[in-house]
């Protein structure tokens, strides 16, 4: 088979994919594209939860958020199969969102949230 035929290939197999699926993804973009934006405004002012909930709205059914805590900026997220538990808390003094696994008790102790 030649370049050519490859090519041709290509084209044929791309535009009958985008007839096809050209829907189904143009209504999968207007569905995310609320949940991207509220995500990238809660960024903003609380990377943390934003961090949580991005895991919680993107994973499908995946996970869960089972404990939340805004004043001291902390989101403790469950995996729904293993239910693994992953705790997302802002750190005061690296002054960065960071993640461990367990809930709140598992933070580390100098690393706990002065506020941001």
């Amino acid at each position: 088979m030649g370049c050519t035929s490859l090519i041709v290939i290509v084209v044929v197999v791309g535009v009958g994919g985008a007839i096809l699926f050209g829907p189904t993804i143009k209504k999968w973009i207007a569905e995310a594209r609320p949940k991207f934006e509220k995500l990238a405004e809660q960024s903003k002012t609380n990377p943390t939860r934003a961090l949580a909930d991005g895991m919680v709205q993107l994973g499908g059914d995946r996970f869960e958020m089972v404990a939340a805590d805004d004043e001291h900026k902390r989101y403790t997220v469950r995996e729904k199969k293993s239910g693994q538990l992953i705790t997302f808390y802002w750190d005061a003094k690296e002054n960065a969102p960071k993640t461990v696994q367990g809930d709140f008790s598992a933070i580390p102790a100098d690393a706990k949230a002065s506020g941001r």
